[in-house]
């Protein structure tokens, strides 16, 4: 079983998203979060975002946490396509990994 909380406040040009999970699988307990602050330069047209996800796979093992920050743009190009852009630094807990990355996407609506 999951359990999730989703907020999803707007002001002006600024929107911010948080969301808790946790659940349990095969005994094993498990929880997370993450926090999202956007901001539009053009309003509903271009969007600039700061996102930290920090997740914990197994609440009662030590060192496996990972904390990822996130820097990211979208660009609606109209109300059917989109253009996104982010940047993840990932830290992993107990053994560092070299596996930052870098997205770009393209969605489309049909």
């Amino acid at each position: 079983h999951h359990l999730s909380k989703q907020l999803l406040p707007k002001v002006n040009r600024f929107n911010i998203i948080g969301e808790y999970i946790k659940g349990v699988d095969d005994k094993i307990q498990r929880d997370g979060f993450y926090s999202q602050l956007g901001y539009y330069f053009i309003k509903d047209k271009l969007q600039a975002v700061v996102r930290y996800d920090h997740y914990n796979p197994n609440i009662s093992k030590v060192g496996d946490i990972s904390k990822v920050y996130t820097v990211g743009t979208t660009f609606l190009i109209s109300n059917k396509i989109r253009l996104q852009g982010e940047y993840n630094i990932k830290n992993e807990e107990e053994k560092q990994i070299n596996n930052n990355s870098g997205t770009i996407q393209l969605q489309i609506i049909f």
